[in-house]
């Protein structure tokens, strides 16, 4: 149900997926993390990786093929996701799950805060790393890195 729900929302969005990922030249989030976070909560890590690849396989044919971003990029951006969402269930799982009944009290509040850090540190971490790999090798200039990271003043 999750990954028809992503499908469902990258369609009614495509246009405005398509412009954005256009015109912005730095890093920005994306709105499928939505779903695949509610995976990464709601079902084992195995399915979550299924509703993964589902949204992105989606993505790839309605938004990043067309505007003509490289496969390895988008299969790496996959990636990222796929093993953000499998921390943020190590998270979880860790701390016991988080049962539907019980997401009101301040210990699953915690964990599901706790997973979001795990979530956005793996998914960030591994694209800033990528990025500043790939501006160390093909660029002499120090701050280049910086740009390619969104910080324009660094």
């Amino acid at each position: 149900m999750l990954g028809v729900l992503g499908v469902l929302h990258t369609e009614i969005a495509v246009g405005l997926e398509r412009l954005r990922r256009q015109v912005a030249d730095t890093p920005h989030g994306d709105l499928s993390s939505v779903w695949t976070f509610a995976a990464a909560v709601l079902l084992p890590p195995a399915l979550t990786t299924v509703v993964v690849l589902v949204i992105f396989t989606h993505q790839w044919f309605r938004v990043w093929r067309s505007i003509g971003v490289p496969a390895y990029r988008h299969t790496f951006s996959t990636a990222t996701v796929v093993l953000a969402c499998h921390a943020a269930a190590a998270v979880l799982g860790y701390a016991g799950g988080v049962g539907a009944q019980g997401l009101g009290g301040p210990r699953q509040l915690l964990t599901i805060a706790m997973a979001i850090l795990a979530y956005a540190t793996v998914n960030t971490g591994l694209v800033a790393a990528a990025i500043a790999i790939e501006c160390t090798i093909t660029s002499s200039e120090p701050r280049a890195v910086n740009r390619a990271l969104g910080r324009q003043h660094a």
